[in-house]
């Protein structure tokens, strides 16, 4: 069966309109367009409280050998970069993230972090191409 919208009917593979008042759709989409236009702040204060949890997370994990803060460009080891300069990196995705994230690399401990912390970090990290 196919999905028809609101006052449509199949006839013969097109669709033929159903003869509703104008206007009748209006009582459940109004609600429905207030309902997101609500909920839509705090759905981007989630994601804030992710990248908080995410600076957390980095500093108790990776700030001995990574400068984790937004604007702080040198590392405490050399050849570890910035979280930054990771962020402000054309080559950075949410992808290449995640997947850095849980494959092992010579010259890293061995951290792992749970899909939630994952998803924490990787927000922090995006967030810091903004600053």
């Amino acid at each position: 069966m196919i999905a028809m919208p609101i006052g449509h009917e199949m006839n013969r593979s097109r669709c033929v309109e159903k003869n509703l008042p104008r206007g009748a759709a209006l009582p459940v989409a109004i609600p429905a367009a207030v309902l997101a236009w609500l909920l839509m702040p705090f759905t981007l204060s989630a994601a804030e409280v992710d990248a908080t949890r995410g600076h957390q997370i980095a500093t108790s994990f990776c700030s001995s050998c990574h400068a984790v803060a937004p604007k702080e460009m040198h590392s405490p080891v050399a050849r570890a970069p910035a979280f930054a300069a990771v962020a402000q990196s054309s080559a950075t995705t949410e992808m290449s993230l995640r997947t850095f994230m849980v494959t092992t690399h010579p010259n890293m401990p061995n951290i792992r972090l749970t899909p939630d912390q994952i998803d924490d970090v990787v927000v922090y990290i995006l967030s810091l191409a903004n600053h």
